[in-house]
């Protein structure tokens, strides 16, 4: 298609981007010397695709960060200077970007130093009015747009995001509702109660994963749910890849159920299913636990050890396995005289 149509910009989401890489490119080989750059957006762009695209095409892969509510655009890539890793870019031209504190009642406070995480506000003359119809406002009192993303912006006007305020699932840049799932889900007869969560994913940034509480003697069995979930839940995008059935949920102090928890929870099964495929890491594996970061990323961490007839480098293992997903890691590793390397490698 660029061969015959010669365009000078193409553009994706990050999915449809990396799904690039994997298409064999013609035997006598394509001209895409048409192409200035190519522009990502709609979801987090792994640095490993943004790396191995420059690589196998020859023109940088550059990020736009924008909503519906701002027009599509808030912030992108300065094309003088090229993209900069771990960041989106400065914002457009007449618009606004800054972090406001998260209040421990979901309410936004002052504004963050640069550099500092918090929530992405914006103003500016693309942003909207507001939405049709009463309902809460997506703005602050003094008039700035709340975007639900958690990010910051530095003393030289770089915006980063890291991740979501909110709890919706983004998969291959498609917003997913939690509610669409659980709803469906609680209506199963077996189902005494439900939470879905993104599972992280490398493909697809995250996909959605559901954890259920089933009644007690319960003669409906996994399989029948997700029969029933692929009957209810009308977009496919939306149905759970995977379903999980503790004996009850994670509970905050003020009795909501815990998706963070489950979140992190989500990322340890990813990290260790990951890693447990690994024949290098077979037997190395002694644990896999997850914490909450700065900016609301998520920090997973491997201790591993070493065995004395191994001279392969385990971290680095690790760091290959673990370098599509959008989480932190960081690995310990126990060697035979009993001291610890630890590896700790941000991602975002």
């Amino acid at each position: 298609m660029v061969e015959r149509l010669r365009p000078t910009v193409i553009g994706g989401i990050p999915t449809s981007l990396g799904a690039l890489l994997d298409v064999p490119r013609p035997t006598n080989g394509a001209d895409l010397s048409s192409i200035r750059f190519c522009f990502a957006g709609g979801a987090l762009l792994p640095r490993a695709v943004a790396e191995a695209f420059r690589e196998r095409f020859g023109f940088p892969l550059v990020q736009a960060y924008g909503m519906i509510e701002a027009a599509g655009v808030i912030a992108h890539t300065d094309l003088r200077t090229g993209p900069i890793l771990g960041a989106i870019g400065r914002a457009a031209a007449g618009v606004d970007v800054c972090a406001r504190r998260l209040l421990p009642d979901g309410g936004l406070g002052e504004h963050c130093a640069p550099g500092d995480s918090g929530v992405l506000v914006v103003r500016g003359p693309n942003v909207f009015p507001g939405y049709l119809g009463e309902g809460q406002t997506p703005f602050t009192e003094d008039g700035w747009l709340i975007t639900g993303d958690v990010g910051s912006v530095g003393a030289d006007g770089l915006v980063r995001v890291t991740g979501r305020a909110k709890d919706v699932i983004i998969r291959s840049g498609h917003n997913i509702d939690p509610i669409v799932i659980e709803d469906a889900a609680n209506n199963h007869c077996d189902v005494v109660t439900s939470a879905a969560v993104g599972r992280p994913d490398v493909y697809a940034g995250e996909i959605p994963i559901l954890y259920v509480v089933l009644r007690n003697g319960s003669t409906g069995t996994l399989a029948d749910l997700r029969a029933h979930l692929e009957r209810s839940v009308m977009e496919p995008p939306a149905r759970p890849k995977s379903i999980v059935a503790p004996a009850s949920l994670p509970m905050t102090p003020i009795g909501k159920i815990g998706k963070v928890a489950l979140r992190r929870d989500a990322a340890i099964r990813v990290t260790r299913e990951t890693l447990e495929a690994s024949p290098p890491l077979h037997g190395a594996i002694v644990d896999v636990t997850a914490q909450d970061g700065p900016g609301g990323r998520t920090i997973v961490a491997v201790a591993l050890a070493r065995r004395t007839e191994a001279a392969v480098d385990l971290a680095a293992i690790v760091d290959h396995l673990l370098a599509g997903f959008l989480f932190e890691h960081r690995v310990t590793v126990q060697e035979k005289d009993g001291r610890y390397d630890t590896i700790h490698r941000v991602l975002l």
